[in-house]
């Protein structure tokens, strides 16, 4: 309905190997092997820094797609290191990594050298529950995902404990 079903296999490629990776990737999109589009950055400002070739695949819910771009990636293009799958509709709402909602703005990850996806999660964490007694509290609500360490059970204050013991009679 929102057409927000494009998204991207982000491959990091230092200056010194972008030309060649670039060039086997053109060479398999032009051959219909890869999704619908492609791109790479510019000359980094800071040398040391690497490019980013941008991979395209829509919709990225459909599996055997993702799953044929990653394959060729790797067989055709020679794409060894571990690369992340990142929607578009998520770089839209400016979410990216170490956000404040703790949301993991790749979808997918693909570990060097493998083929197999795997769902990037939320790294054991949870919506709050806390309400008005949440430290992350912003604008009446918590919107945060927090670790499963900040649902530890919280000790009973002392006031709040009740004594058991049958009463003296």
């Amino acid at each position: 309905e929102h057409k927000y079903g494009c998204g991207k296999w982000m491959i990091f490629s230092p200056a010194s190997e972008v030309d060649a990776t670039w060039s086997k990737i053109v060479s398999a999109l032009w051959a219909g092997k890869l999704g619908h589009m492609a791109k790479v950055s510019g000359m980094p400002s800071d040398p040391s820094k690497s490019h980013v070739i941008c991979v395209y695949v829509n919709p990225f819910w459909e599996m055997g797609e993702m799953e044929r771009v990653i394959t060729t990636l790797r067989t055709d293009c020679d794409v060894t290191d571990a690369i992340k799958f990142k929607p578009d509709g998520v770089t839209l709402l400016n979410i990216y990594k170490d956000n404040d909602y703790g949301i993991p703005p790749s979808f997918y990850s693909a570990a060097k050298g493998s083929t197999t996806l795997t769902q990037t999660t939320t790294d054991a964490r949870r919506w709050c529950k806390n309400g008005a007694n949440c430290k992350h509290l912003k604008m009446g609500r918590c919107s945060y995902l927090h670790k499963e360490a900040d649902f530890a059970p919280k000790e009973t204050p002392k006031w709040r404990e009740v004594d058991h013991r049958p009463s003296p009679s």
